[in-house]
């Protein structure tokens, strides 16, 4: 039987706190590295919201000011990062 090595996931680009126009697309970044390479997963509060290493907000309104979580996982564990939507008013 093989021997693996695990790492538990770190994160290496962490999402920062981003401000967006009502009614444009916000963007989130989160890259992660471990062994096995680890799922990067979005969370809003308890609620898994998408995954992968970029979140996208469509058409983003006030109800969307919240903070999202980033979460890399694999089986030796997680790293967690957060960051804040700032949801300006549209400029007529």
């Amino acid at each position: 039987m093989p021997h693996y090595n695990t790492v538990i996931p770190s994160i290496i680009l962490q999402p920062t706190d981003t401000g967006a126009e009502e009614g444009s697309i916000a963007y989130f970044n989160c890259i992660g590295t471990g062994i096995p390479k680890p799922i990067i997963k979005w969370f809003n509060g308890a609620q898994q919201i998408g995954s992968g290493d970029v979140l996208r907000i469509n058409n983003v309104t006030k109800t969307d000011a919240k903070v999202y979580t980033c979460a890399t996982v694999n089986n030796a564990g997680q790293d967690i990062s957060s960051a804040r939507l700032i949801v300006y008013g549209k400029h007529i």
